[in-house]
């Protein structure tokens, strides 16, 4: 009567054991998993959160240069060579103009003498940008982009004062 008893209680232990190892198997599975998960939210929120970087730098980068150069004539759009820009007029008594434009997948800024030939190779990378779409009606600018991954988007500025407009 011992010897099955013992033979019971052994058995008991094992199969105690072999529960223990399962669930303690089942726990750093899904401790596994809640960390492969945690680690991909963690990544998509970083990679979301440099996309609206990117984009309300861009928004404010023309809206902040659009601004600061609002005057007559200060404010123009131009096409050359098949490349769409938006011409600012940084310093009206020295006509240095500033040109933003799309070139090579990249947003660029070219600082010039007014009246001087455009060479875009020339620019100042600012960010990635595929397209770049500069437009004037009325008195508002309108800006269309599109990023890298095709994202498309629309910046809209008031002008007070057009090219060969009156000053407000």
């Amino acid at each position: 009567m011992t010897d099955s008893f013992i033979g019971q209680k052994e058995r008991g232990n094992a199969i105690s054991g072999a529960i223990v190892f399962f669930l303690l198997g089942v726990f750093a599975f899904f401790s596994i998993v809640m960390v492969l998960l945690s680690a991909y939210t963690y990544k998509s929120t970083i990679s979301q959160s440099a996309a609206n970087g990117e984009k309300r730098i861009l928004h404010h980068y023309i809206v902040n240069t659009v601004q600061a150069a609002d005057t007559k004539g200060g404010v123009y759009t131009d096409e050359t060579d098949g490349i769409h820009r938006l011409v600012v007029l940084m310093d009206p008594q020295a006509e240095i103009e500033m040109s933003i434009y799309a070139y090579n997948g990249n947003l660029c800024e070219l600082y010039a003498l007014k009246g001087d030939p455009f060479t875009p190779e020339y620019g100042e990378i600012i960010m990635t940008l595929s397209e770049f779409r500069p437009v004037v009606t009325d008195h508002l600018l309108t800006v269309r982009t599109k990023d890298a991954e095709g994202t498309q988007e629309e910046i809209r500025v008031f002008l007070n004062c057009l090219q060969g407009g009156a000053d407000s």
